[in-house]
């Protein structure tokens, strides 16, 4: 690209990556005239030009970057999706007097409860200590969910199962009174608020 510089001199214009930029980023002389033959003025203008570059170009990147690490943060929170639609009646608690390993969600008896991420059912069955019906995912890496007080079981041990499939229905087996889902969310074999992990609700 070709333009006049200062005294008149035909100079061309280097852009290397970059276009439709402010014609003072680099001049280099015809026939191989001094490069930095410009008056004072004209080399404020150009040191402005490239700061204003610089300072854009860093806005975009470090945009670009935020940008990036916010969809890293999304897909980390939402690593499962919610069994079921309900009122959350009881929630996690790490507290010594209140602690409880996962939600309580109330919902219709029969309405289905769904796998929150995709794995292998490693247990489905009857829990006589206190959450009856129960089935349990594992998701890999150390993650596990499990699904209790349920009324019946849809799927097997040993069976894989997708996200959002059918994993059986609500019911009140084991201590629930009422109709509801014990949900849990596990790594390592220890609790987890489960809320984080999930996508927001409307």
């Amino acid at each position: 690209w070709r333009s006049r510089g200062p005294g008149g001199r035909l100079v061309r214009v280097l852009l290397p990556g970059f276009v439709a930029l402010p014609p003072l980023l680099a001049f280099v002389a015809k026939g191989g005239e001094d490069a930095g033959a410009y008056d004072e003025g004209f080399g404020i203008a150009l040191e402005a030009t490239v700061m204003m570059l610089l300072l854009a170009t860093g806005v975009l990147l470090q945009s670009h970057g935020l940008d990036r690490m916010a969809e890293a943060r999304t897909a980390e929170a939402a690593r499962f999706a919610w069994p079921l639609s309900g009122t959350i009646r009881r929630g996690f608690s790490r507290t010594e007097r209140t602690a409880h390993p996962g939600l309580d969600i109330v919902a219709k008896g029969g309405t289905a409860v769904r796998a929150a991420a995709e794995g292998r059912v490693i247990f489905a069955g009857e829990e006589p200590q206190q959450y009856g019906r129960m089935v349990i995912i594992d998701h890999g890496g150390g993650w596990h969910s499990a699904y209790a007080f349920l009324g019946r079981i849809t799927v097997e041990e040993g069976e894989r199962v997708r996200a959002s499939e059918r994993v059986g229905l609500v019911g009140h087996s084991g201590q629930a009174t009422r109709d509801e889902l014990h949900f849990e969310v596990r790594r390592g074999n220890r609790p987890v608020d489960p809320v984080p992990l999930l996508p927001e609700r409307d």
